[in-house]
């Protein structure tokens, strides 16, 4: 079907990574079954980094290994959202909240290994003043600002950051967003 219609439209398809709450018997990983897709039927992806979030919330996954396993040559488009907590280990893609510091953070890791891509923030209810909208936008092209310097100052950051994150620091290290902006800062 997927081979059909982009023979028809004459382009590839982009297709979503989405939220998922149950995955019994599954007979692979999410950021593997993903990528096979992706792969196989010659696609594009618009990676909802969000639903990578819920995702590791919900199956006690790693995000940022999702991001890493993803084809970056196929990555097309970003979505970010907020989400409602149900419990500790339920979050449910609600996109009726704001935007949460981790996913923000993960937003981060998704630019800095993925680079900067079209970025969409999706809000479907809840919908707050255009002033709270206009924040979260903001916070969105600030990011994409920080990560559009050239690939080698890209790699050797987040070499970096890798090197920061495997050792033992303080939990403030330990977040790529506030590392990334402490490197920068040093970088001045």
């Amino acid at each position: 079907m997927l081979f059909r219609s982009q023979d028809v439209l004459g382009q590839r398809l982009v297709l979503e990574n989405v939220s998922t709450y149950l995955m019994p018997n599954a007979e692979m990983s999410e950021n593997d079954f993903v990528h096979e897709v992706i792969t196989r039927a010659d696609c594009e992806l618009l990676l909802d980094v969000n639903n990578v979030y819920v995702n590791s919330k919900n199956h006690q996954t790693d995000a940022y290994a999702f991001i890493d396993a993803m084809p970056k040559d196929r990555i097309r488009y970003l979505h970010i959202a907020g989400h409602e907590q149900v419990s500790d280990d339920l979050l449910i893609d609600t996109h009726g909240e704001n935007v949460c510091d981790p996913v923000w953070e993960l937003l981060t890791y998704t630019y800095q290994t993925c680079g900067v891509k079209p970025t969409l923030l999706e809000r479907d209810f809840n919908i707050p003043t255009w002033q709270q909208l206009q924040h979260e936008l903001n916070i969105i092209k600030d990011l994409q600002n920080q990560f559009s310097y050239p690939q080698s100052l890209r790699t050797n950051t987040l070499n970096i950051i890798n090197e920061v994150r495997s050792e033992e620091h303080t939990s403030e290290l330990q977040s790529p967003c506030n590392l990334v902006c402490r490197l920068l800062l040093e970088k001045k």
